[in-house]
C-alpha cells in the first residue's frame, strides 16, 4: 500500500498531466488507509473538481484529497503518525525552495 501512496505524492508534481483513473484509484486507496469511507460517487467527483480547479495551479492531490474530506481529530492524529499520508500534506514549494537555496548559495560565496 505505501508504493501506491508514493506514486499518489511523486504524481502531485506531474497533476498537469495525471489521469482520472489514476487519481480514483490513488484516492480510494489513501482514503482507505486513512480509515475514512467515501462512495465512488463522492471520489469521481473530487477528482473531477480537482482537475478543473486545483491542478493547474499546481496544488498537491493528497493535500486536495485530504482537505476536501474533512477529518476529524482521530483521522488527523491517524494521517499526522503514518509517514507516507503526512507527506500528502505538505505542500511543496519548488520556486520558492529553488529561491531560498540560492539565496543561500549566494550567502555562503560572499
Amino acid at each position: 500500500m505505501t508504493s501506491r501512496l508514493a506514486v499518489l505524492i511523486r504524481r502531485e508534481d506531474e497533476s498537469r498531466e495525471a489521469k482520472p483513473e489514476a487519481l480514483l484509484r490513488d484516492a480510494m486507496a489513501t482514503l482507505d488507509r486513512c480509515g475514512v469511507v467515501r462512495s465512488p460517487k463522492w471520489v469521481q467527483r473530487v477528482v473531477r473538481e480537482y482537475l478543473y480547479r486545483a491542478a493547474s495551479k499546481g496544488y498537491p492531490f493528497g493535500a486536495y484529497l485530504l482537505n476536501r474530506v474533512q477529518l476529524n481529530a482521530e483521522e488527523r492524529a491517524r494521517v499526522r503518525n503514518d509517514p507516507a499520508l503526512a507527506s500528502m500534506l505538505a505542500y511543496r514549494d519548488p520556486t520558492g525552495e529553488l529561491a531560498v537555496r540560492r539565496v543561500m548559495r549566494e550567502a555562503t560565496s560572499r
